[in-house]
């Protein structure tokens, strides 16, 4: 049931980029530079958002929060930098060229503001919590009640790239949404860089906060509080759970790593092609391509390639 649920959201959260990438086209500068989604900054209270984020954190009393809360901030403000890159800004109203287009990097607005982070050791530290059903309880919990992404951040930046593979796909075996690894070292399934090990719980709010951030055309009032300490894992310790992933769980991740490997130098990328970005192309955030340009496109690359296949013969 865990599996068709990630399936379906993902299919939704993939259709979702569709439309704001190719049909609706939205164009950068919908935000300035000055917004929370391209500053990280708290509006009510003038500092970053993200330690009030933070709604658990392992072996926290052996740990100096100071520590942990600079863990989450490098790794939430390398997202808002994306933000910030198709943020209006004097001189340029519709932000930077970028390798995204402008609609990719907006939606990381929400993400990173919104997103509710728990941090962990390792990948067996956070299988550990996870299989408690204590602690699973409380996460669904709080995606519920609180309507938010969730970003499950990693300490140990020196980590197997299979085992985080894995947890991905244990995410999306303990819970109905899609996952993605994302860390500091080659890229490992459809993840992207960080610079921490973290595993972004995609849960689809982003989507209400996209879509409202385009209607109210930038509006601060799509702009939420953080969620805050003391409402949520507050009956710790969790260590009912087991360390090591299942069959099942290495299973998914070794056939999605297989699916990723097999788009060659099209890589990871779902709506941009990597052989044209290693090309040096960016997008333009004032007049992003329309679907049919990208149609045509395509079509002449597979039409010269038939012919150079032809002519080789």
């Amino acid at each position: 049931m865990h599996w068709a649920g990630h399936v379906l959201s993902n299919t939704r959260g993939i259709l979702t980029v569709f439309d704001l990438v190719w049909l609706r086209r939205t164009p950068g500068g919908i935000i300035d530079i000055t917004h929370p989604f391209a500053t990280g900054i708290d509006p009510w209270t003038g500092c970053r958002v993200w330690r009030d984020n933070l709604l658990y954190r392992s072996r926290a009393a052996e740990v100096p929060v100071e520590e942990d809360v600079a863990i989450i901030e490098r790794v939430m403000d390398f997202m808002r930098g994306r933000v910030e890159q198709s943020a209006a800004r004097p001189g340029t109203p519709h932000g930077m060229p970028s390798r995204m287009p402008p609609a990719v990097n907006l939606l990381h607005g929400p993400v990173h503001f919104h997103a509710i982070s728990l941090l962990f050791d390792d990948v067996p530290d956070a299988v550990q919590h996870f299989t408690d059903s204590r602690f699973l309880r409380e996460v669904k919990r709080a995606v519920r009640e609180e309507k938010r992404e969730l970003v499950v951040v990693l300490r140990q930046r020196d980590y197997d790239r299979e085992s985080l593979a894995g947890l991905a796909c244990f995410f999306r075996t303990r819970l109905p949404f899609w996952a993605n690894p994302n860390g500091n070292k080659k890229r490992i399934q459809w993840g992207v860089p960080a610079p921490y090990p973290n595993i972004n719980v995609i849960t689809g709010a982003w989507i209400a906060d996209t879509r409202a951030l385009l209607v109210s055309h930038g509006s601060l009032d799509v702009v939420r509080p953080p969620v805050g300490p003391g409402r949520y894992f507050q009956n710790g310790p969790y260590t009912g759970g087991w360390c090591e992933l299942l069959f099942p769980e290495r299973w998914l991740a070794r056939f999605t790593t297989w699916r990723v490997e097999s788009r060659g130098e099209r890589e990871n990328l779902y709506f941009t092609d990597a052989r044209e970005l290693r090309a040096g192309f960016r997008y333009d955030p004032g007049s992003p391509p329309t679907l049919g340009s990208r149609l045509l496109k395509r079509a002449l690359t597979r039409l010269r390639r038939m012919r150079a296949l032809i002519g080789g013969n």
